[in-house]
């Protein structure tokens, strides 16, 4: 639509009734904002106030909003992940669990993991760097199938799968 026929459109205004004519008005009035500005940010986020990854006391990473100052706000309390996944999304990738085996953790941009540390599906690391099927020796001394992560790591807590996904 253009400048023009906005003016036709507000000409023809004059013929409708009171209440249909605020109605009408107001979706032209949108309609320019939206041709004028883009999509408008319809989330409720204060002026002044971003959404940021940052490291908890405990480690992990969490979602935060902060002041324009740069000062944590809410009590320093985690907000809900969707604030900074928007802009800033989180990761999967491979890692080693405390008990050295590999597993598919979450991780901010900035590096810090999720979900108190919990392993998440492996399903997420495998969309990006799957994980292969390798020979290797068991601490028995015999030859047993294994699944390794994309980045090496031994998986299953080091037990051997079936031998059908190494052949």
């Amino acid at each position: 639509m253009s400048f023009f026929s906005n003016i036709s459109l507000n000409n023809s205004l004059d013929m409708m009734p009171s209440n249909t004519k605020t109605a009408a008005s107001l979706r032209v009035i949108v309609f320019c904002l939206f041709t004028v500005f883009g999509t408008l940010s319809l989330a409720l986020e204060p002026t002044g106030s971003y959404f940021d990854w940052g490291r908890g006391q405990d480690g992990y990473g969490y979602c935060y909003e902060y002041a324009s100052t740069g000062d944590v706000l809410n009590q320093g309390r985690p907000q809900s992940n969707y604030y900074c996944e928007r802009y800033s999304p989180s990761y999967f990738a491979w890692g080693r669990g405390m008990n050295g085996y590999g597993y598919c953790y979450q991780l901010t941009p900035r590096g810090d993991y999720m979900n108190l540390g919990q392993p998440q599906s492996n399903y997420q690391c495998e969309a990006s760097d799957p994980s292969y099927y390798s020979w290797g020796r068991g601490q028995d001394g015999n030859t047993y199938c294994y699944q390794l992560t994309g980045t090496g790591l031994y998986m299953n807590e080091g037990n051997p799968v079936s031998n059908w996904h190494c052949q």
